[in-house]
């Protein structure tokens, strides 16, 4: 994954107010699941959330307007987020080095 300033962005955003969720799952066709929730009040930056996971990742979000929410369920967006922190917690979560060596630069 290349470190772009709209996936630092998305890093940073889920990190202060987003969640990132894996469960496991009784479909079929998959073992787990993994969700991602971005929360907010402001419209403008649940919108370029949107743009920025958009040009990062090419899928589209969903947008629940009654929520303040964007939601997205990807095993393969959850799994790069995931290859960067050992844990989601929030009180746990940092940002990686590889953002922060990036950000030297």
């Amino acid at each position: 994954m290349e470190l772009t300033k709209e996936f630092v962005r998305l890093h940073a955003r889920l990190c202060g107010d987003g969640c990132l969720g894996v469960y496991k799952t009784s479909e079929p066709d998959r073992i787990n699941r993994t969700e991602l929730y971005y929360f907010n009040n402001n419209h403008q930056l649940l919108l370029s959330f949107k743009e920025d996971m958009q040009k990062c990742f090419g899928v589209k979000t969903s947008y629940l307007p009654k929520k303040n929410m964007i939601r997205l369920r990807s095993i393969r967006i959850g799994n790069v987020f995931l290859s960067l922190t050992s844990s989601f917690k929030s009180r746990e979560w940092r940002i990686p080095e590889i953002i922060k060596k990036e950000e030297e630069k």
